[in-house]
């Protein structure tokens, strides 16, 4: 078994180095509650959040936007995920307007840790549908949140 003490200098694997340096770029960030406000029955029929939001989010300093999305609740819903990705399309756009890293994160969804064999399917569909639509964008601006504050 190999480990490193924290104390030395350990060479790091290059995908290791590449994901840690992703990560620390994600600095002075917020989210934006918008997409996962399941209280708000259509909640994508408005739209909150314009230019003039990011704008000032830029002017404060704001480097990350992270998208809470209740993916789950508008599945059952029976919102066609079309619909969904149209607002997350206008987030999408408005980060590369104005220099922001974006995080998806997939939020208020039924996955816990008693019953994560029966939801790991759906997860995954939703992550293929979220990465299929979004692979041309820059992996360095545009990250995933698969799962939203893990209890362990």
């Amino acid at each position: 078994m190999f480990c490193v003490s924290a104390k030395n200098n350990p060479n790091m694997p290059q995908e290791r180095a590449v994901a840690f340096k992703r990560a620390v770029s994600l600095d002075n960030g917020i989210s934006i509650s918008w997409l996962e406000q399941t209280w708000k029955r259509n909640i994508l029929d408005t739209n909150e959040i314009n230019s003039n939001d990011f704008k000032l989010l830029s002017q404060l300093g704001i480097k990350t936007i992270r998208l809470p999305v209740a993916f789950e609740y508008f599945e059952l819903q029976h919102i066609p995920i079309e619909k969904v990705f149209v607002r997350i399309d206008q987030v999408v756009k408005q980060c590369d307007k104005y220099g922001f890293k974006l995080i998806i994160d997939n939020h208020y969804g039924s996955l816990n840790d008693t019953n994560y064999q029966q939801e790991t399917q759906r997860i995954i569909d939703i992550w293929k549908m979220v990465a299929n639509r979004y692979m041309g964008q820059n992996p360095d601006n545009l990250f995933f949140e698969p799962y939203n504050e893990p209890p362990h």
